[in-house]
């Protein structure tokens, strides 16, 4: 008796306001997300540049890859170590989910786990973990980007076959990006010289070697005289080598904005940049780097 009485109070209150609520939250699509900054559980610092460039590919290749609204690395990284309910953070972010995780690497091994979740009920909506070898990472984001895209019914017509990348200048890519974004400009260029040496047709190592150049400039750690030129050299490299890649348009709507003050082709670079990747919102050589 007291077990039946218990059973129609719970179906009764299936209908209170707050239940609807849950209900509504609990199947609500969602339509936007923020990748929060994957952990680095190596036991090795020297690490974190692996677990921030595979957060950076995610966020890419969730932008690229789905019809999803992407929130930028800029807005999420300072979230980075943060001990806020997730709910809270996407209230902040402005978005219906959050996708959270970790990187380990042990040797040549690399140990990866992703989960997303539905902010508004903070319930678990898909989780996979992915074991690659070290010179086997170029692809993970993309992979785990289209499986959450196709998961949310958010997956967008795929591009042309991925060209192929050097691990090891794929790498280099990911330290130059970890000291680029730690305003060590003069290490990020080692790394990014590195990856046009190792593969000199990598569209995104070209670009990002144009990123140092500007901004060496801007900072005077550089010449202008001798580092504006390899600047645009490079971007212009970058779009010859990958056309569809929203990095080196926008390297070189910089590079002509401030090396030749040609307005309108910077604005036309730059526009195509957007067009592009329209969740692409990175600092790489605009103007709040250069100020």
């Amino acid at each position: 008796m007291l077990g039946s009485a218990a059973l129609l109070l719970a179906f009764a209150g299936l209908g209170t306001p707050w239940a609807r609520r849950h209900r509504a939250a609990m199947g609500a699509p969602i339509r936007s997300i923020a990748v929060l900054p994957l952990d680095n559980l190596s036991g090795d610092a020297g690490q974190d540049y692996l677990a921030a460039g595979m957060t950076d590919e995610l966020t890419t290749m969730l932008a690229k890859n789905s019809n999803l609204r992407v929130v930028s690395r800029t807005s999420v990284m300072q979230y980075k170590g943060a001990h806020q309910p997730l709910p809270e953070i996407a209230r902040e972010l402005g978005v219906d989910g959050i996708l959270e995780g970790s990187v380990e690497r042990t040797g040549d091994k690399v140990h990866m786990t992703v989960q997303l979740i539905q902010a508004p009920s903070d319930s678990h909506v898909w989780a996979e973990s992915y074991d690659r070898n070290a010179n086997d990472l170029v692809t993970l984001p993309s992979d785990a980007a289209k499986t959450i895209a196709k998961k949310l019914n958010a997956s967008v017509a795929q591009p042309a076959a991925a060209r192929f990348v050097n691990p090891e200048a794929h790498d280099a890519v990911l330290r130059g990006m970890y000291f680029w974004y730690a305003l060590k400009n003069d290490e990020s260029g080692e790394y990014f010289k590195k990856a046009t040496k190792l593969q000199p047709d990598y569209a995104m190592g070209w670009a990002a070697l144009s990123m140092y150049y500007g901004a060496g400039a801007a900072g005077n750690s550089l010449d202008p005289r001798t580092s504006l030129g390899p600047e645009e050299e490079a971007a212009k490299k970058a779009v010859e080598l990958d056309n569809s890649l929203a990095e080196a348009h926008h390297a070189l709507g910089a590079a002509y904005y401030f090396n030749d003050w040609n307005w309108e082709s910077a604005q036309r670079e730059i526009d195509r940049a957007i067009e592009l990747d329209p969740n692409f919102a990175e600092p790489t050589t605009s103007a709040p780097r250069y100020c």
